[in-house]
């Protein structure tokens, strides 16, 4: 789980939005988050409805959770036609910085396969590759061998995220790549926060 945290005395960026510091805990931690779980204070989660469901999972409600998401949505709509709302898109447009890298290029691993043909071949007892002798003459009979060919290729797997544990060739990107995650969301929503407060919207109903 990854978390980030406005720094006390506030410190403003140069978009606007306060300099969060993040912390990327495991598992074995999310006991002791207990009572921040269940506080009202507030909790920017982009797309709210995935990490809750998560945290639903392993037991824990997620009070005071507010969607960065869809508070994007309301506060550039203009985006649904354009850049979209991923995080890493208001990331890189809003707060001047993206996710540190794509999600597919951490957990993907490139792995070395073989592809083996079959071919049968008449074989000189002889030994010679290409033995021109007759097969009648002594030493020279003909039997039938079948020949395997390996070609070699490249395949891309996915890598398990329960597999990246500390040790783990991925564990330090894993680990910059979530607290990435949790610092922009909370950059999305001050500067969402913003844009909402100074621009009156039309409502369509």
């Amino acid at each position: 789980m990854s978390v980030a945290v406005k720094r006390f005395p506030t410190v403003v960026g140069p978009r606007g939005n306060d300099i969060a510091d993040p912390a990327v805990l495991s598992r074995a931690c999310l006991p002791f988050m207990q009572g921040v779980f269940q506080s009202a204070g507030l909790k920017a989660v982009h797309n709210l409805p995935v990490d809750a469901h998560t945290l639903a999972n392993e037991g824990y409600e997620l009070n005071g959770g507010i969607n960065t998401l869809a508070m994007a949505r309301w506060a550039w709509p203009e985006r649904a036609r354009g850049s979209g709302f991923t995080l890493d898109s208001l990331g890189q447009d809003l707060l001047g910085a993206g996710k540190t890298e794509a999600f597919r290029d951490i957990f993907r691993e490139t792995r070395e396969e073989f592809r083996s043909t079959f071919r049968r071949t008449q074989v000189c007892e002889c030994g010679l590759a290409a033995c021109g002798r007759r097969r009648t003459t002594c030493g020279h009979a003909r039997h039938e061998e079948v020949v395997e060919t390996r070609h070699p290729r490249l395949v891309e797997y996915d890598v398990p995220l329960q597999s990246v544990n500390p040790g783990h060739v991925l564990f330090q990107r894993a680990l910059v790549y979530a607290a990435q995650d949790a610092v922009l969301a909370l950059g999305v929503y001050d500067l969402a926060m913003r844009e909402m407060q100074s621009t009156i919207r039309e409502i369509p109903w």
